[in-house]
């Protein structure tokens, strides 16, 4: 198929990953790095890189945030749902969409370095998706 931006791409990925969800990703260096300096206000996460997020949900948040996957927050009971691109998470390489998914996010990764994209993450929290 052909594709006429990447917003359309992205939106005929998410319609196909969609039932593939819930899914297993685990933290990136990126996203680790980004709680060992986080604000004020972000909460206070100690991500390993074992840490098994499960990804309930997919969004396109535009030329700026791509393709980024939401998850429940890794601290017990704060009942927070995190969204992160997809560039800052590891995917399971059992996943049935692996190969796309790695290779859009490659891709990504490095359109942002040559335009001189930061990649440390810049999180979003909800009290819910609903």
């Amino acid at each position: 198929m052909n594709y006429l931006t990447e917003e359309d791409y992205v939106l005929d990925l998410i319609e196909r990953l969609t039932p593939y969800l819930p899914m297993v990703a685990h933290p990136g260096k990126g996203l680790i790095a980004s709680y060992r300096h986080s604000s004020a206000d972000q909460p206070k996460i100690k991500f390993r890189k074992d840490h098994k997020l499960i990804v309930t949900a997919a969004h396109y948040l535009g030329d700026e945030g791509g393709l980024s996957l939401a998850y429940a927050s890794p601290v017990s009971g704060d009942g927070y749902v995190m969204v992160t691109s997809i560039t800052h998470l590891k995917l399971d390489p059992k996943h049935p969409l692996y190969k796309e998914l790695r290779t859009y996010q490659l891709a990504r990764v490095s359109r942002l370095q040559k335009r001189g994209g930061r990649r440390l993450p810049s999180n979003i929290f909800y009290d819910s998706l609903t």
